[in-house]
């Protein structure tokens, strides 16, 4: 949903945002459905969005591609992803670091 103005309130139900400046995983958070990731990527570094069918204890890659190619961001980006199951945690996680920050929204 977002914003209408910069100085409005959030519209979207559930938002998960941070800033990750090391190897390291953000806070994790149910979504379910349709919800949007937005990444502000600065410096050098690797993010990957991950997602956990346990309750949070083990979270997996997720893949870009049907080969199973798992997913690496290294510039800014935003998009979509669809979850069909309820109850699933998702993160971003900065997997490679060397300088720089990952700023982050997921959001539904």
């Amino acid at each position: 949903m977002g914003k209408r103005a910069p100085t409005d309130r959030d519209m979207a139900s559930s938002v998960l945002t941070g800033t990750l400046s090391s190897a390291a995983a953000g806070e994790s958070r149910v979504f379910t459905g349709t919800f949007n990731v937005e990444l502000q990527i600065s410096g050098t570094l690797t993010v990957a969005i991950q997602r956990s069918f346990d309750g949070g204890t083990t979270f997996v890659t997720v893949a870009q591609s049907a080969d199973g190619t798992a997913a690496a961001y290294t510039a800014s980006t935003s998009f979509s992803l669809f979850e069909p199951e309820e109850g699933v945690y998702w993160r971003v996680n900065v997997t490679s670091f060397t300088s720089g920050s990952c700023t982050f929204r997921v959001s539904q």
